[in-house]
């Protein structure tokens, strides 16, 4: 069996990475700061996401033949190991932030007398046996889910084409570009997760041109729903809402005798958001595993699955402290979205010819 992922994944798994955490409450905060300009913030931040998507494809061709933690060691044993360990710590903050928000939605929605320790502890339990397979395993359950929920978000438009007010968009262009800048960025950091897709897989795997695909799919569905919350619900109500995506699709009805549809909805968008973080638990655990690669990856899987599950109890107190977390992370995410890149692609210049030890196709280094 190929440890390769095939293009059809790579789009996919770009997607879930841009999409699936970012529609939790992200959205609330947008139209919060721009109200019906919240449109400009999306395609702000969209832009970040191609500039970013741009810079790590042009540096990951410089190693064709590997996914870009390998590349990096390969080029530079000790500073591509430092790299690797700071990308390492950068998904792990992802994961811990994932798995917090995905417990304190399920808690606030689905299970309120529930103690969060107890739902963390069983959604770890999920990702890790996901992830522990390695990246083809996790790749297949993301072409089994992520196909539903992006079918999903676009027929939510047709399920509420009654309840839409297109008036809700109005007026247009009433905010500075200071106020622009603050609701852009709030989607900042997610814009450019999609970064994901380099570290789990080969240039061949993707090229530039899937890489933007995907990021452009994601981010067009997360602006359909978006626009669908706005014109359901109007400007107001998203805003005092912690999670206006269910609260819209609480208000789809079928016939006069179908309702409370948001619980298979729900269903569709809790396995594929737990995929997508069993891609960053994979991501972690590997980069752990590139830096000591004597340690098995299942069981560094393991180890890395607890600490971001005990980190993710014990840092936030609640769900609002998730809004904070995002604020100061924000910049840590620029640095390594943005600034490293293109800092790297000045130290690693482009070669003539691969080295004579790089092998015709690279395989995964996942040890089972």
């Amino acid at each position: 069996m190929t440890n390769r992922l095939s293009r059809s994944q790579v789009l996919l798994i770009g997607c879930a990475f841009v999409l699936d955490s970012t529609l939790i409450s992200k959205p609330s905060l947008v139209i919060r700061d721009l109200r019906s300009d919240f449109w400009i913030g999306f395609a702000i931040s969209g832009a970040y996401g191609l500039a970013v998507i741009v810079l790590y494809s042009i540096l990951a061709s410089r190693f064709p033949r590997r996914d870009l933690f390998d590349g990096l060691i390969a080029a530079s044993p000790r500073f591509g190991r430092l790299l690797v360990g700071g990308y390492t710590l950068f998904f792990l903050g992802i994961l811990l932030r994932d798995v917090r928000a995905t417990s304190d939605f399920v808690k606030i929605t689905l299970l309120p007398v529930t103690p969060i320790p107890v739902i963390t502890s069983l959604l770890a339990i999920c990702i890790y046996a996901i992830a522990r397979h390695g990246k083809i395993v996790v790749a297949r359950m993301s072409q089994l889910w992520q196909p539903m929920l992006i079918l999903l978000i676009l027929c939510l438009p047709i399920f509420l084409s009654s309840a839409l007010v297109f008036e809700n968009l109005l007026p247009v262009f009433q905010h500075s570009p200071r106020d622009v800048w603050k609701g852009s960025s709030h989607l900042i950091s997610y814009a450019g997760e999609a970064i994901g897709i380099f570290m789990i897989a080969t240039y061949r795997s993707w090229t530039m041109r899937y890489s933007i695909y995907s990021f452009m799919l994601g981010w067009f569905l997360l602006l359909v729903l978006t626009i669908t919350v706005v014109l359901s619900m109007g400007i107001e109500l998203p805003v005092r809402t912690l999670y206006p995506n269910y609260m819209m699709i609480r208000k789809v009805r079928l016939t006069d005798f179908l309702d409370r549809l948001d619980l298979p909805m729900v269903g569709v968008w809790l396995p594929a958001m737990m995929v997508k973080t069993s891609f960053g638990l994979y991501i972690a655990a590997n980069g752990v595993a590139r830096i000591l690669p004597k340690l098995r990856l299942p069981m560094l899987t393991a180890i890395v699955c607890v600490a971001a599950a005990v980190c993710a109890v014990t840092l936030f107190q609640n769900a609002m402290q998730l809004f904070a977390y995002d604020r100061w992370f924000t910049p840590a995410a620029m640095a390594f979205q943005l600034a490293l890149p293109a800092l790297l692609l000045l130290v690693f210049r482009k070669r003539k010819k691969p080295p004579a030890d790089w092998p015709a196709e690279a395989e995964s280094t996942e040890s089972y």
